[in-house]
Order: C-alpha cells, then structure tokens, then sequence
C-alpha cells in the first residue's frame, strides 16, 4: 500500500512520522561479533491531532507496541523522520518533549514501582517537573480514583484502579500525546467501558491527541476517529472508522473485520 500521507506533516498536527523503520538485533551464531538486525517496522506514516483518537489495530505481534515505543523515544536503531508541532525531533534525545509525549502500557500492575504508594509515584513525578502546577488529589481526582487511593501500593488496588493510576501519572507531566498500548485489554467489560469515558473525558477537557493501540474492533468503531490497520510492521490501510469498517479495501482488513461477531455485518462483506 502507498503511502496515504505528504511528506510533510501537515498543519495543525501534534505528532508526525515520516517513513519509520525499526531494526532489532537478532541473536547469531555463537562468538560472531557482527550483530545482525532484522527488520520489524517499515516505513510508517502518521499524523496525530489534539483531540482526536486514532486507533491503530492488528493482530499480536504486528508491530503495534514497538510503534508507539519508538515514537515515545524508549527504542534504539530507529529511523525516520519524526515531528511535533512541525518541529523535527530526535527520539532518541526526546529531553523536555518527553513529558509531552506519554505511553501508557498494557499491565497496569507491572508498570507502577511495587514499593511506593500511590501518592508516592505522583509525588516523584511532580518533583522531576516543578513547572506543573498540579497536586496529587487534584491528579486522583481527575481519574476519579478516591483520596485513600495516594496511601494504597499497587497491589492493593484492582486492575481497573492501577489503570488509572497509570493515567493519572501521564497526565502529571500535562501531555499532548498519550500512547496507550492496549490499556484496556487485561480488564472486565464494565471496567473497559469505564476506562473509555474516562479517556474520552480526557481528550475533551485537555484537547490531547490519543493513539490508541487495540485488537478490539467494537471499542474502536465506537471510539476512535480514525483507524491504521497494520499487519507484519507496515500500514496497510488508513482512513476515517466509517470508511475503513463499512468498505475496507484489504483482503486483510476484511479478514479482521469478518472474524468480529456483530461487525462483519455492518461491513457488508
């Protein structure tokens, strides 16, 4: 598929990425020194807009969490050209853009320090960036997790409240792009739902622009405004959810679509 982008990013975009490729050394024969890489990403176009979800979908291992890693500046051997605001940048030296490029991962559990409370994380967050005028209530407050939460550790919260702890880590820094990877996946149903128009909420109050990292069709057709469908490290097709759900043009696309009860009929294929 061809690219559906201008070189250039266009006006008013967030995030931008221009042709991105990433390489992983893979393991060779004992005592070779020449490391070898294979290639797992390939030549990846995107655009991201202040309050606006792009969902991007695909099977496991498709490429999708090393995409949003190397936009967030956290993989080696990547290239590319990379923008925010306009401005290029070097993810692999993000400095102070960092804290306005956020990712969120799958396990929430996992992804919190086992030894510091709740407050805690804030609390160190919130000190490595002075300029935030934003305290840790007003920051549980904003996912709607309860005060006692700041002297709980993450074991002692369910799944769906670790989450939003995470969340609310993000948006210590005060972001303008969250990655999430998956974020909703390791939940029930009910709390997914909750995550979801906590997120929505989120996007509305503070304008972010949201990539959206998911292998459920139903959450992003009733979520995201536009979808990237990738399949073994390369886009293969883009467009606004209608288009892309109602007359997907891929033979792998329509597979996608077909295997989901309920969504495969709306496709009409």
């Amino acid at each position: 598929m061809g690219s559906i982008y201008n070189l250039s990013p266009p006006r008013g975009a967030i995030l931008s990425v221009r042709n991105l490729s990433v390489f992983y050394p893979r393991k060779t024969k004992l005592f070779q020194r020449k490391v070898v890489f294979s290639q797992v990403l390939y030549g990846v176009d995107l655009d991201l807009f202040a309050g606006k979800v792009v969902a991007l979908v695909g099977e496991s291992g498709s490429g999708k969490s090393t995409l949003g890693e190397a936009i967030a500046g956290l993989l080696p051997n990547v290239r590319g050209d990379f923008y925010f605001r306009g401005t290029a940048y070097n993810p692999g030296r993000m400095g102070s853009l960092r804290k306005k490029i956020q990712i969120i991962f799958q396990d929430p559990l996992s992804a919190l320090h086992p030894r510091l409370t709740i407050g805690q994380t804030l609390t160190e967050v919130l000190k490595q960036h002075r300029s935030v005028s934003l305290s840790v209530s007003e920051l549980l407050d904003e996912v709607q997790l309860p005060s006692q939460a700041a002297g709980k550790y993450p074991h002692e919260l369910s799944g769906g409240q670790c989450q939003r702890a995470c969340i609310a880590r993000a948006l210590a820094v005060e972001p303008e792009v969250l990655i999430c990877d998956e974020i909703t996946s390791s939940l029930d149903v009910s709390i997914q739902a909750k995550i979801l128009n906590l997120m929505n909420r989120i996007i509305q109050q503070h304008g972010v622009a949201l990539l959206f990292m998911t292998h459920d069709l139903h959450t992003v057709h009733a979520f995201a405004d536009r979808v990237l469908v990738m399949h073994e490290g390369r886009i293969v097709e883009g467009g606004d959810v209608d288009q892309v759900f109602y007359h997907p043009r891929q033979p792998y696309t329509q597979s996608l679509i077909a295997a989901i009860p309920g969504i495969s009929g709306i496709s009409g294929i």
